[in-house]
């Protein structure tokens, strides 16, 4: 994971910084959790939390020496500094573990309580960081651009409107009206082009962005994929974001052929798409999509984000079973659960689908079970 080259001719050389690149509270938080395992298994290697410190960051070390000659990646204090805090959270989980493994009664109560506290604060942090955010500064329109890491779209855009507003391929004139729309998130942006033959690398067809190059939104073609970005209040903290994949959107739009693409809530968290008239897809996110803020990738499949939503919410509401000491006391997951089907009226989530809802018992009987499977003893 750590030495996959990740494209360009050369290493990018050693960063000195601690939060670095426009995703680096994403990395840093992500390094951490990458090295508890590390720790924890040294720790019962060791049986010293010291110890097994100084394993995890001479790894990171080792692992920061290497990446010095790998293509794409660089070197950074950053990695370094959270790799050896990750160890260190691990190796004070292992000198614990008897607490939060085997707890008895009273204990189990308590960090069922903690637990259900936890999840809550997780899901209501997911619902303002996966809120559209737009851009402090200038903003200005992007017509098929020249950017770095990105092929440039053959295609070329005749026209682009948000609200009837015309957005031109400069700075944008009327910028109170602009933002205030772009807040509100109810106009419709309707993005008029020619469509290019399918670029061999992702292409920008439009943005708006300010004149920091803080991106509001960005949408995408690749191949006969169209992807469509929001700006999320997550990115203002540096965290990652996650991205609408429509597959084969353009599949039937030739080259030269003129379309008209159409977002019915400009930078809104639901939104629904349209080709020509016809609908594509509704762009909806719920809190299962919290995984997202520290790790997303364009090229993920589809069909893979939907049960990484599952997967997400069902380690989330595991520990609650572990820890409730009777299938009465899971009533606590009454709170976090009624905050995902309420979502559309605290934040601009979606409601969880039932989905992500039957995920969340599954995961939360299956904790309970296998509570009960260890007070009888059948396993350590």
């Amino acid at each position: 994971m750590c030495l996959f080259p990740t494209g360009g001719n050369s290493p990018e050389g050693v960063q000195l910084c601690l939060v670095c690149g426009d995703r680096g509270t994403a990395d840093l938080i992500g390094n951490v959790l990458l090295f508890i395992p590390v720790g924890f298994a040294a720790f019962l290697v060791t049986r010293s939390a010291g110890r097994a410190l100084l394993v995890g960051a001479l790894l990171s070390l080792g692992v920061e020496a290497a990446q010095l000659w790998i293509p794409g990646r660089y070197t950074t204090v950053s990695d370094l500094v959270a790799n050896s805090s990750g160890a260190l959270l691990g190796a004070l989980l292992g000198a614990t573990r008897e607490g939060w493994w085997r707890p008895n009664r009273e204990l189990a109560l308590k960090l069922s309580y903690a637990w259900a506290g936890f999840a809550t604060v997780l899901i209501l942090t997911s619902g303002f960081l996966l809120s559209p955010s737009v851009p402090r500064g200038e903003l200005y329109a992007g017509w098929t651009p020249e950017l770095e890491g990105f092929s440039t779209y053959g295609g070329r855009i005749l026209a682009a409107q948000l609200g009837g507003i015309p957005l031109p391929d400069r700075r944008l004139d009327d910028q109170a009206w602009v933002r205030a729309a772009l807040e509100r998130g109810v106009e419709p942006l309707v993005v008029r082009f020619q469509a290019g033959p399918e670029p061999a690398r992702p292409a920008v067809l439009f943005r708006i962005v300010d004149g920091n190059r803080r991106e509001g939104l960005r949408i995408g073609v690749d191949r006969s994929n169209l992807w469509i970005a929001p700006r999320y209040r997550a990115d203002d903290l540096r965290l990652s974001r996650p991205v609408f994949t429509l597959s084969r959107a353009l599949a039937g739009e030739a080259a030269g052929n003129r379309a008209e693409l159409t977002l019915s809530r400009a930078l809104s968290a639901s939104s629904e798409v349209s080709l020509d008239g016809n609908p594509l897809a509704s762009l909806e996110l719920t809190a299962g999509r919290g995984w997202s803020l520290l790790f997303f990738s364009r090229r993920f499949p589809y069909g893979w984000l939907g049960a990484l939503d599952l997967l997400w919410l069902g380690l989330l509401f595991a520990p609650l079973g572990w820890w409730a000491p009777s299938r009465r006391s899971l009533w606590l997951a009454g709170i976090p659960v009624a905050l995902l089907i309420a979502a559309p009226w605290w934040s601009t989530l979606a409601s969880s689908p039932p989905s992500e809802l039957a995920a969340v018992a599954v995961a939360a009987l299956t904790g309970q079970i296998l509570h009960s499977t260890r007070e009888r003893g059948r396993f350590h």
